[in-house]
């Protein structure tokens, strides 16, 4: 079956979304997750939004 609506959400948007992560430098890559980096909002890739995720999970399971 095909997938008809597969990143309808995100051609709205400059460039379709993609861009170069401000956390890992990657370049042509999705930016669809919005964290905040040393104190200002930025949107990130996928894979520094799981590893932000879990940075801050193991800072609170450290307290």
């Amino acid at each position: 079956m095909s997938k008809n609506h597969r990143g309808k959400g995100i051609v709205d948007q400059y460039r379709h979304g993609r861009g170069t992560c401000p956390n890992c430098n990657n370049t042509g890559i999705k930016l669809m997750y919005e964290k905040e980096l040393n104190g200002k909002k930025s949107m990130v890739c996928k894979i520094c939004n799981v590893t932000l995720k879990k940075k801050e999970a193991a800072a609170k399971s450290a307290e």
